[in-house]
């Protein structure tokens, strides 16, 4: 269970301290895209995507889309905000990710992996030895595919919360 545990914890990605990541010296973050960019039947970016990827920009935080979508999906997505992506990423396999890091000569320990699952976003990152942030998902629904993971899930990261094994990086805490 220890290769589930994130560094970190917050809401959602929208409250992300980003004076903490740079503290600790993050220039990339690697999102999840569904239920934690955008609810998973969302095509395209939100205002709230379109907002915090200016924010980033501006502290020389770059976002990368992370996912096991298609192409198609990821493309639809990511061109409007100009964001590079990974798709088919296999997650939990880190080994797709980590080629495409290395590709894009991306340093892991300047990357932080952002995900609303433990049992594909946070032990993805763990196999990468990469900093990662546990967040909730944005929506209940989601996709048939999530449905048996997420009641997994839930019970572990109750367990987490009660063990305090989920620092906040959150603004304001």
């Amino acid at each position: 269970m220890s290769n589930l545990i994130p560094t970190w914890y917050s809401r959602s990605i929208y409250d992300i301290d980003i004076d903490k990541l740079k503290e600790n010296n993050i220039k990339y973050i690697l999102s999840d895209l569904d239920n934690t960019l955008v609810g998973y039947d969302i095509p395209t970016p939100n205002e709230s995507v379109i907002n915090l990827v200016t924010k980033l920009k501006e502290n020389n935080i770059n976002l990368l889309v992370i996912s096991n979508n298609s192409y198609k999906r990821l493309k639809t997505f990511s061109n409007p905000c100009s964001l590079n992506f990974l798709s088919r990423a296999r997650k939990p396999g880190s080994k797709k990710l980590a080629n495409y890091l290395k590709e894009n000569n991306i340093d892991v320990k300047d990357c932080v992996f952002v995900g609303d699952q433990l049992l594909t976003d946070m032990w993805c990152a763990n196999k990468l030895k990469c900093k990662s942030i546990l967040v909730d998902p944005l929506q209940k629904k989601e996709s048939i595919f999530t449905f048996f993971n997420r009641l997994i899930d839930k019970k572990i990261r109750k367990r987490y919360h009660k063990q305090g094994r989920l620092v906040s990086i959150m603004k304001g805490e």
